[in-house]
C-alpha cells in the first residue's frame, strides 16, 4: 500500500508539472515566434515600440492581479471554490475598481511619450479627441487581467481540455494576426491591437462559460483559519509584484530612457530563455498542488529533490546550449543587426543554473510569506545598488550582471529559511551530488560537440545542429532521470 500511494504521489507530481507546463505553453511559442518574426522583419524603432507596450502590460498587470494568480494554487479545487463563494459584492467591486485604476495607469504609460513632448492641455486634448488613445489600452488590459485570473482558477480546478485547446487555438490566431500586421503594410499598430483584443475578449468568454459550470460542480470546504489565508495572500501578493517588478523594471525604465531601437537590443540580449520559466513555474506550481494533498513529513523534501533532479535534466543542457551557441542564437534568432546584444544575452544566461530548482515552494507552503518578501527586497535592494556602478564599469551588460548577482544571493537566503523550516540541511534539500555529475557531464558532452563541429558549415547549420543535440541530451537525461525517480520514490502505475 505504501509503494502504491508513493506511485500515484509520484504521477500526480509529473502529470501536473505537464499539464501546467502544456497549458502555458502555446502562448509562450506564439510569443516567441512573434518576437522572431518581427526582429527580422520590423525596423528597431517599431519593434521596440511593440515591446514597450508588452513590458509595461506585464508589469502593472501584476501589481493589478495582486498575486492571486500564484496564490490560489497553494490550496486545493474545494478551499478555492469556498474562498471565492465567500466573497461579497462590495469586495468584487473594491477589485474590479483596483483593476480599473490600473488600467487607466497603463493606458496613460502608453502614451507617455507624447504626454512628455507637448504641454500638458495640449497632451490631454489630444487624448480626449482621439479616444483609440486611452480606451483601446484600457479595455487590453481589463480583458487581460481578468483573463490570467480566470485562468488560474480552471488550473486549480484542473479542466485540462479547456486550458490547452483554448489556448492552442488561441496562439495560432495571435501568430496570423502579427504575419497579416507585417505582411499588409498600411496596418497600423493600434490596428493590430484592436485585433488582439477582440482575440482575448473572446478567450475571456470562453474561460469565464467554463468557470461557471465549474463552479457548479465543485465541493465546498469549509475554510479553516481565514486570517492566516489571508496574511498568506498578502505576502503572496507583494512577493507576486515585487519579483514581477524584479524581471521587468529594467526593461520598463530603460523602455522610457532609451532610445526605442537601442532598447529593442537590450530586450532581445535581456529575453527570458524560452519556455525555461514556464517550466519552472509548471514544476513549482505542480509541487505546490501535490504538497496540499501530501501530509507524509517526508513529502517537502522529497518533492524538492525530485524538483530539482527532472528541471536539470533540461535546465543545464539549457546552459551549455546558449553559452556555446550564444552568437549563433542571437544573430539568427533576432537578426544580425542585433550582434550587440550577444554580450547583454552572456550576462543573463549566467542565472540559468539556478532555475534548476523552485526556492520558495517549501516556504510557501508553509506561509512563510514574511521571509518569501524579505528575500525580494533583499534581491530589488542589491540589484539596484549594483546596477549602476556596473553599468558604469560594463554597459548595457552590467545591468544584466547586477539582477544575476542578487538572484545568487536570493536563492541562498531561501535556501538557509527552507532548511530551518523543514529542520534538515542544506545538503538533503539540494540532490548535490546529481547536479555536479550533471554538470561535469554535460559540460564535457557539449564542449566536445562544439569542438568536433566543422568550421565550415554555415551558421544556420551550426545552429540547427546545436538545438538537435540539445534536445536528445535533454530527453535522455529526462528519461533516465525518471527511471531513477520511479527507483527512489516508487513506480507510477496509476492512470491519469
Amino acid at each position: 500500500m505504501a509503494q502504491e500511494g508513493s506511485s500515484k504521489r509520484n504521477y500526480t507530481f509529473i502529470g501536473n508539472s505537464i499539464f501546467l507546463f502544456l497549458t502555458r505553453f502555446f502562448p509562450t511559442l506564439a510569443t516567441l515566434l512573434v518576437m522572431i518574426y518581427f526582429s527580422h522583419y520590423l525596423s528597431f524603432d517599431l519593434y521596440g515600440v511593440y515591446n514597450k507596450f508588452w513590458v509595461a502590460l506585464y508589469l502593472i498587470s501584476t501589481i493589478a492581479a495582486l498575486g492571486i494568480q500564484n496564490f490560489l494554487v497553494t490550496y486545493s479545487p474545494s478551499v478555492v471554490a469556498s474562498l471565492i463563494k465567500t466573497l461579497t459584492t462590495r469586495h468584487k467591486l473594491y477589485l474590479l475598481g483596483w483593476i480599473c485604476l490600473m488600467g487607466l495607469i497603463f493606458a496613460i504609460v502608453q502614451n507617455q511619450a507624447m504626454l512628455l513632448s507637448l504641454p500638458f492641455n495640449d497632451a490631454f486634448e489630444s487624448m480626449r479627441n482621439d479616444t483609440a488613445l486611452i480606451w483601446l489600452p484600457f479595455s487590453f488590459f481589463i480583458v487581460y487581467v481578468l483573463g490570467i485570473m480566470i485562468e488560474s482558477v480552471l488550473m486549480v480546478f484542473k479542466n485540462r481540455v479547456v486550458l490547452i485547446w483554448v489556448n492552442a487555438v488561441y496562439s495560432a490566431v495571435f501568430c496570423w494576426l502579427h504575419y497579416l500586421f507585417v505582411q499588409q503594410e498600411t496596418n497600423s499598430m493600434d490596428t493590430l491591437f484592436l485585433y488582439l483584443l477582440l482575440l482575448a475578449a473572446g478567450k475571456l468568454l470562453v474561460y469565464l462559460v467554463a468557470y461557471y459550470f465549474d463552479m457548479k460542480k465543485q465541493a465546498i470546504s469549509p475554510v479553516a483559519n481565514v486570517q492566516r489565508i489571508r496574511n498568506l495572500w498578502a505576502h503572496m501578493a507583494f512577493y507576486d509584484v515585487s519579483q514581477m517588478v524584479f524581471r521587468w523594471v529594467d526593461k520598463f525604465v530603460l523602455s522610457m530612457v532609451l532610445s526605442a531601437g537601442l532598447f529593442a537590443v537590450y530586450f532581445n540580449g535581456s529575453v527570458d530563455i524560452p519556455f525555461l520559466p514556464l517550466l519552472l513555474g509548471a514544476v513549482g506550481s505542480s509541487g505546490l498542488m501535490q504538497l496540499a494533498y501530501d501530509n507524509r513529513e517526508e513529502a517537502p523534501v522529497q518533492i524538492q529533490n525530485k524538483t530539482g533532479r527532472i528541471l536539470s535534466c533540461i535546465v543545464f543542457p539549457a546552459f551549455f546550449f546558449f553559452l556555446l551557441f550564444r552568437s549563433e542564437f542571437i544573430e539568427l534568432t533576432f537578426s544580425v543587426q542585433y550582434l550587440d546584444a550577444v554580450p547583454i544575452f552572456l550576462m543573463s544566461i549566467m542565472v540559468l543554473p539556478l532555475r534548476a530548482y523552485k526556492f520558495t515552494t517549501i516556504l510557501q507552503h508553509k506561509h512563510m510569506g514574511r521571509i518569501i518578501n524579505i528575500g525580494a527586497v533583499l534581491d530589488m535592494a542589491i540589484a539596484g545598488g549594483l546596477a549602476y556602478p556596473l553599468y558604469l564599469k560594463f554597459g548595457l551588460r552590467g545591468i544584466a550582471l547586477s539582477f544575476v548577482i542578487s538572484t545568487y544571493i536570493q536563492s541562498a537566503y531561501y535556501l538557509y529559511h527552507t532548511s530551518k523550516a523543514l529542520q534538515v540541511s542544506v545538503i538533503k534539500l539540494l540532490p548535490i551530488l546529481n547536479w555536479v555529475i550533471k554538470l561535469i557531464v554535460f559540460g564535457i558532452v557539449f564542449i566536445g560537440f562544439r569542438y568536433l563541429l566543422p568550421h565550415s558549415i554555415s551558421k544556420e547549420i551550426t545552429l540547427i545542429s546545436g538545438i538537435v543535440f540539445t534536445m536528445l541530451v535533454m530527453l535522455v537525461a529526462f528519461l533516465a532521470e525518471l527511471k531513477a525517480i520511479k527507483r527512489i520514490y516508487g513506480h507510477p502505475q496509476a492512470k491519469v
